[in-house]
């Protein structure tokens, strides 16, 4: 016996699926998992004005302090910057947001030279407590936020006893556990 769930979040198809679990409390083990995914879409997300992205881009260049699950995703992020030699940066939310995916419009090299402009993780300062970006910045999590929204909604079935399936936000996958036949 087993449940997949589907919904739509982070701009992809997810499903949770469960195996091995009466049809209710699978139904809301997803659910919760759901909801995760959700409040951490609303948390994170660059394509809306009321997430705290959108807070921390009207900032203007004043220091905001940071919360503990902030603080985790800025300082990996800041990792993979650190690693990709600057290729990974999540400054480039100014720049994501020129191309149309649905449209077809390609930017013009003057739009993308002034997005490029408000781009830079190197002139960003953050510590665990604090991030402080230059005016016109807008960052975008996308890159990480959707994997770790994936094993945050894995962990919380498991935390309420699911014990095999999965969890697929848009092709990013996090197992709750093997198969229940093995």
């Amino acid at each position: 016996m087993g449940l997949r769930y589907t919904f739509g979040s982070m701009g992809c198809p997810c499903a949770v699926e469960l195996e091995d679990l009466p049809e209710p409390q699978a139904r809301a083990i997803a659910e919760a998992a759901h909801a995760e995914v959700e409040r951490l879409n609303r948390k994170y997300s660059h394509y809306r004005d009321d997430s705290l992205l959108a807070d921390w881009a009207r900032a203007g260049g004043s220091a905001i302090k940071l919360d503990e699950e902030s603080a985790a995703l800025l300082a990996f992020a800041d990792t993979l910057y650190q690693q990709s030699a600057g290729r990974f940066d999540i400054t480039a939310a100014p720049l994501t947001r020129l191309w149309d995916g649905q449209g077809g419009r390609l930017p013009t090299p003057a739009e993308i030279a002034a997005a490029r402009a408000q781009c830079g993780w190197s002139r960003v300062v953050y510590t665990p407590e604090r991030l402080q970006m230059p005016a016109g910045y807008r960052l975008d999590l996308g890159g990480i936020v959707k994997e770790y929204a994936a094993d945050r909604a894995a962990a919380l079935c498991r935390t309420q006893g699911a014990r095999h399936g999965i969890v697929d936000l848009g092709g990013d996958l996090a197992l709750i556990g093997p198969h229940a036949d093995g």
